[in-house]
């Protein structure tokens, strides 16, 4: 049976959220100061080609049009950034439960549970979500 390697999991989960978190920041930074810039052809191009009904032309049609994208894109960066170091810590616990050292998988599953708690419970309800 091939042995599962957590760490290179965590590496993988690190490296990718990294890429993945940048990918959408500079998408909304980029698309938060006008696509055309960016382009070597006007928009009116791309309008006349979503006639076409092509779906990845449509899908830059709506990125472009709608104003709310941009900011939309950089919070959903700034979400995985967050959730990285969760992440991380999840993949410990595993990585200890693994290596059958219950001492630091349960402190590991402790700070896991504090940090879920204080995001999804203290959070919302300092900031009167749930009142």
């Amino acid at each position: 049976m091939a042995e599962i390697n957590v760490r290179k999991i965590i590496r993988s989960v690190l490296q990718y959220g990294v890429a993945l978190g940048i990918a959408f920041v500079l998408a909304g930074v980029i698309l938060s100061f006008g696509l055309e810039r960016f382009l070597f052809f006007p928009m009116s191009y791309i309008i006349s080609l979503a006639k076409l009904n092509l779906s990845l032309v449509k899908f830059t049609l709506l990125i472009t049009v709608t104003p709310d994208v941009p900011l939309a894109l950089m919070s959903i960066g700034i979400i995985i950034f967050i959730f990285i170091p969760i992440a991380r810590a999840i993949l410990t616990v595993m990585m200890f439960a693994v290596e059958k050292d219950r001492l630091y998988s349960v402190l590991c599953a402790v700070v896991v549970a504090i940090v879920l708690l204080a995001f999804f419970v203290v959070g919302p309800f300092m900031h009167g979500v749930g009142r």
